[in-house]
């Protein structure tokens, strides 16, 4: 996920930054000091900011970084051969049924 931030100063200059997160980005704002806040699917609130005075350690933007790889392998990944072939044959589709409303099934075609 992506979050895209764009400001005009007062120069009119629009300046956007794109910050990448390692899952769904639920709500995004700004703070009163221009800080950007995230609330992401991780479970995880994060605030971004341009004051050097204020910069995040380098364990944790490094810890940050690799939580966003990690995440952006997994879902690039799909799933395995093994899961594919554990997977009901394509011709039983008309033979299994749903086990309640709205459930999805997937075969191996």
């Amino acid at each position: 996920a992506v979050v895209e931030a764009a400001s005009v100063d007062a120069a009119a200059n629009i300046q956007t930054q794109i910050i990448p997160h390692p899952g769904c980005i639920w709500k995004v704002s700004t703070l009163p000091n221009h800080d950007i806040v995230t609330a992401c699917h991780d479970g995880v609130i994060r605030i971004f900011t341009r004051d050097p005075t204020r910069v995040a350690g380098a364990t944790i933007l490094q810890s940050f970084l690799e939580k966003v790889v990690e995440s952006n392998a997994s879902k690039s990944s799909g799933p395995s051969n093994e899961e594919i072939e554990k997977l009901p044959k394509w011709e039983m589709n008309y033979t299994l049924s749903g086990k309640g409303e709205g459930s999805v099934q997937v075969f191996n075609k």
